[in-house]
């Protein structure tokens, strides 16, 4: 089953009829679909919008029957391309509560999505950058690969901070998390003992540092910026 990223069903029929065209287009014998449009409804919570326009539906509704229609003719593995895009939290949180269901239903589900906490929430994550497959793990383990310390700075003013320190040599990249930058090092230890002997940036303040654990945000970037150094040997 397949569901793309914009909403490709027909908004001039309602929620049952849509799902009996898919069925239909997927030789679904005549005899079985009420039973599994009935099911189908049930399982995405749209019961009480089987006569519903489609047109008319939420966003997060209009997924929701995508899933339905994708699984009329009971697919074994369904394609999902960035399912969330668009939503609100509640919503994007019941997509992911139907496909945790559906997987534990038997059914092998590829997600698409840029957004790295949904990542973090599959068995298997991989990392395409056009069209190249830069890394393939479960969460855990990406994470792991990530072997360097990470340098997260409080300073005034950041956009300032973040051009200057981008042009550090030492400095691999730097990343504008909630209003802290983030340092991506070989050996960030070694660059903050020499701030604290003597601080080299009279264009801003340093307010707090702490170190933190790397998240998939992180591993990601480190993966599609090339920054081996941080990254264990052979990774790739």
């Amino acid at each position: 089953g397949y569901v793309a990223q914009r909403f490709s069903l027909y908004r001039d029929l309602t929620v049952e009829e849509n799902i009996r065209f898919f069925g239909g287009a997927c030789r679904v014998p005549r005899s079985e679909l009420p039973e599994r449009i009935d099911r189908l409804l049930g399982l995405t919570d749209l019961r009480e919008k089987r006569e519903a326009m489609a047109g008319n539906l939420s966003g997060g509704m209009r997924q929701m029957l995508a899933v339905a229609c994708a699984l009329v003719h009971d697919p074994p593995l369904l394609f999902l391309d960035e399912p969330t895009s668009g939503l609100d939290p509640v919503h994007r949180q019941q997509i992911w509560d139907l496909l945790y269901d559906l997987s534990h239903r038997g059914i092998t589900i590829f997600v698409t999505t840029h957004y790295m906490d949904e990542a973090e929430r599959c068995t298997e994550v991989g990392f395409i950058e056009e069209g190249r497959l830069l890394a393939k793990a479960p969460p855990r383990a990406l994470k792991e690969s990530f072997h360097a310390k990470l340098l997260e700075l409080d300073v005034d003013p950041v956009m300032e901070a973040l051009v200057r320190l981008r042009a550090v040599r030492e400095i691999l990249g730097v990343s504008l998390r909630s209003g802290s930058l983030r340092l991506y090092a070989a050996d960030p230890e070694k660059l903050l003992a020499e701030w604290h002997r003597e601080w080299p940036f009279p264009e801003f303040r340093l307010l707090g540092e702490r170190w933190v654990e790397p998240d998939m945000e992180d591993v990601f970037t480190a993966y599609s910026q090339g920054y081996d150094a941080v990254l264990k040997p052979g990774h790739s």
